[in-house]
């Protein structure tokens, strides 16, 4: 499990007498007289991950805890305690951060226990000068496609595509391996039929945001195909799609303005891939591919790639 990057491990969690989870203050803690928090791994809105180690099991793993101005919002709770479940239900793919467990202090508050991550987000490949081979952003292309055409399958949005929410997993056993995180945003079917729709005008991260979520409207598979269309231009050119750089300026740019062409003719990735991308990023949701369009057409641009440089 990872979020927003933090600079060192300096904190963990503490309890009261009633066992409730405390202030933020030192590592060494346990939770659930199971779960030893070793070092803080990262931070978002909602919660803290923690780096941990399961004593039972004797194995390392990812902890996540609500921050603790949310303990007393049910709204916050329900929506924490749904991205535990919305894991779980896609426990089978193997580009999905796996889930352990949910447990509960003895005053109900939530954290997640899930598998421990090592490697990089692409935010961090991001910033880096060097720029990644054509075959390995279309393999990372092609992974989270499949990831979220298993997500859109079981009817979830999950509304947070950026390059922050995809890791760069380290194993030695698979050259490269992808993994979508952080569905705290992410919406199911049944958590709207129970009348749980997010209350904020706009949510997400407003650079890979939809025009139709700005203005108001329920985001869809459709506007994750739009996040993940914004990710996949940044990614092979090493550019941002629009012009803008204030929050004002990249919102309209998101509602109004067409995105960047992709570089000339000698662009070195396939026209099947930059004519996906710019589709991927219409204005109009039902101008967008679907998921499982989007996945045949990378996988169209990997063959063609692959017959590119058998012909150099």
């Amino acid at each position: 499990m990872a979020l927003k990057e933090s600079a060192a491990p300096r904190v963990a969690l503490t309890f009261d007498c009633k066992g409730m989870l405390m202030d933020i203050e030192s590592v060494g803690q346990t939770l659930a007289g199971r779960f030893r928090l070793e070092a803080l791994l990262g931070e978002g809105g909602m919660g803290c991950v923690f780096s941990a180690r399961d004593l039972v099991l004797e194995r390392n793993v990812a902890v996540k805890v609500m921050r603790r101005e949310y303990w007393s919002q049910a709204d916050i709770i329900a929506r924490f305690v749904r991205e535990a479940k919305v894991l779980a239900g896609l426990a089978s793919n193997p580009h999905i951060l796996s889930i352990y467990d949910l447990c509960f202090s003895k005053d109900r508050i939530p954290f997640i226990v899930a598998e421990r991550l090592y490697g990089r987000s692409l935010k961090i490949f991001l910033r880096s000068e060097e720029r990644p081979s054509r075959s390995w952003v279309l393999e990372v292309a092609v992974q989270v496609a499949v990831a979220l055409l298993d997500v859109h399958a079981h009817g979830v949005t999950h509304r947070d595509i950026k390059p922050g929410n995809i890791f760069i997993v380290e194993t030695p056993a698979i050259s490269l391996l992808t993994k979508v995180i952080d569905f705290g945003l992410s919406q199911s079917p049944q958590f709207a039929a129970a009348g749980g729709s997010d209350s904020e005008s706009l949510l997400g991260t407003i650079k890979y945001v939809a025009p139709e979520v700005i203005d108001g409207g329920e985001p869809t598979l459709a506007a994750d195909i739009y996040s993940f269309g914004v990710t996949l231009y940044e990614l092979a050119t090493g550019e941002y799609p629009y012009a803008a750089g204030s929050k004002e300026e990249i919102l309209s740019a998101h509602r109004q303005l067409a995105p960047k062409a992709f570089p000339g003719d000698d662009f070195p990735f396939p026209q099947s891939f930059r004519a996906l991308v710019m589709q991927m990023m219409s204005k109009s949701p039902a101008a967008r591919p679907s998921t499982a369009l989007c996945l045949q057409e990378l996988r169209r641009a990997n063959r063609d790639l692959d017959a590119s440089k058998s012909r150099a």
